[in-house]
């Protein structure tokens, strides 16, 4: 054997005893060199762990059955305000009664972990146990038992601060519900540098308003342009141009057709934010539909007349006044015709005013239908109509040819279009330009070129040619068109020509 040379004299058995006990000094001092090396290995990982826990952003703590805490680590310890866990664990009894703020907060926490085990972010308002400062905290936990008889040992757990998050959440739900109470649509619009524009942010009070689905619109912002009235698509962009160019405010006003087939009145205001991928515009769109519809009824009652529908005198002068401010801006003529019904109140008094009252809404309609955009029909007294044409850059014959047309075509449609009762009208005529003396006064000529038309024998028209330099009257060319049919031009009527006094 390998022992014989060492062990002389030894019989067989005995060297068989020996080589065992040899065998079994070598395992148990490798068993020990293993050992050693394994606590080292244990140790190296406690402290390792120990150290990972001493510098994590959550705390981490271990607690009794009964509530007491036994260890916490730095950040739970900073978390409720102390700077060492010794001050901590010697100031904390029980954590039910002095950290939570809802009382039974821990009793409903404690019967979770009895019933599953673990708990897992369990949200619960409590204190900073040392200054008092209510925080919210979400907390996880488990329960340690015992690795051969199963009986529970202590908690263990986690515990993160979420006040801000809290906040946050809380400000935002704050916030979705003023935006949802809010009676518009609050918007950003973000321009590229590319000059792409895109709808970053728009407010539920918008589709509340319309209809129409913000998330549409968000994904496609000409989802809006295409909802807008087409006579107002070309207002809301060139508004935009002209605000995007010089980066100041953007206020519009536009139609929009609701997804429910209506029509809402919205006006849109909006400030810029420059930054250096582009502008960002912040702005509100507000449901202006009763506001305008108000708006529309107040201007019925103050500018329009309420048996024609026609306009009344004091819309009639505001006219006046836009067209002799753009006729001295930008130069060239106008004119009034001043209509009056012959022998009206002969109709009113045989046929009553119920007649009289169809004959006006009859001469209303066939000035309406005889009117250019732009232009102003008016009736401005009980049985007087005044029609404003023209403000263009006519010359003043280029005028006067067009209004004696015009008047021709509105006398002959008076006499052919007021129902069963024979009527005619009589006219006057004055063409102005932006050097005349003001509305009064160019009406009142209109007024007494009107009297001379029916001192000539009614049923026809006198032209009155306004100039600045005198305050007296031309002679008047009185047309008398009976004769006159609609279509004729101005070079074939045959009027008698009279010089008035």
């Amino acid at each position: 054997m390998f022992f014989e040379p060492f062990l002389p004299g030894l019989s067989g058995t005995e060297l068989l005893l020996a080589a065992l006990l040899f065998v079994s000094l070598v395992f148990s001092a490798s068993t020990l060199f293993f050992y050693r090396r394994l606590q080292g290995s244990l140790a190296t990982a406690e402290e390792s762990s120990a150290a990972l826990i001493a510098h994590l952003s959550d705390g981490i703590y271990r607690s009794s059955l009964d509530g007491r805490q036994l260890s916490a680590n730095p950040a739970l310890v900073r978390l409720n305000g102390y700077d060492t866990e010794e001050e901590m664990l010697r100031s904390v009894e029980d954590i039910a009664v002095e950290w939570y703020v809802e009382p039974g907060r821990r009793e409903e926490f404690r019967r979770i972990l009895q019933a599953e085990g673990h708990v897992s972010n369990f949200v619960s308002e409590v204190y900073r146990h040392k200054t008092r400062e209510r925080i919210w905290i979400t907390e996880s936990a488990r329960v340690v038992r015992h690795g051969r008889t199963g009986k529970p040992l202590f908690y263990e757990g986690s515990v993160r601060e979420i006040t801000e998050t809290r906040r946050r959440l809380n400000q935002e739900a704050l916030f979705q519900k003023l935006m949802s109470g809010v009676p518009g649509g609050i918007f950003q619009l973000k321009v590229g540098a590319s000059g792409i524009s895109a709808f970053t942010f728009l407010s539920p009070g918008f589709e509340r308003i319309t209809g129409i689905s913000v998330q549409e619109i968000l994904r496609d912002p000409a989802t809006l342009t295409q909802h807008m009235h087409v006579d107002d698509q070309q207002r809301y962009r060139t508004s935009f141009l002209e605000a995007a160019s010089t980066l100041h405010s953007w206020e519009v006003e536009f139609r929009v057709e609701t997804a429910r087939g209506g029509e809402k009145w919205l006006r849109l205001t909006a400030d810029p934010e420059r930054s250096a991928d582009g502008v960002t515009w912040h702005g509100y769109m507000a449901d202006i539909t009763i506001r305008k519809r108000q708006h529309a009824q107040i201007e019925a009652l103050a500018y329009r007349d309420p048996l024609t529908g026609l306009a009344n005198r004091r819309r009639f002068f505001r006219g006046m006044e836009a067209t002799m401010a753009g006729l001295r801006d930008f130069g060239g003529t106008a004119a009034v015709l001043f209509i009056d019904l012959d022998n009206f109140k002969f109709l009113n008094d045989t046929a009553g005013h119920d007649a009289g009252d169809r004959c006006l809404k009859d001469v209303a309609a066939i000035l309406q239908s005889n009117t250019a955009e732009g232009e102003i029909p008016a009736r401005i007294g009980g049985d007087e109509f005044v029609l404003i044409i023209g403000g263009s850059l006519m010359d003043e014959a280029e005028m006067t040819q067009q209004a004696l047309v015009r008047g021709n075509q509105i006398l002959s449609a008076i006499r052919h279009g007021c129902g069963s009762h024979q009527v005619s009208a009589s006219m006057g005529v004055v063409v102005f330009d932006g050097s005349s003396a003001g509305p009064d006064d160019v009406l009142q000529r209109a007024d007494r070129a009107m009297y001379r038309a029916k001192q000539a024998g009614r049923d026809g028209l006198a032209i009155c040619d306004l100039r600045p330099a005198s305050e007296t009257l031309k002679p008047i060319e009185l047309l008398s068109l009976a004769a006159a049919d609609t279509e004729q031009s101005l070079d074939t009527f045959q009027p008698r020509r009279r010089k008035l006094n």
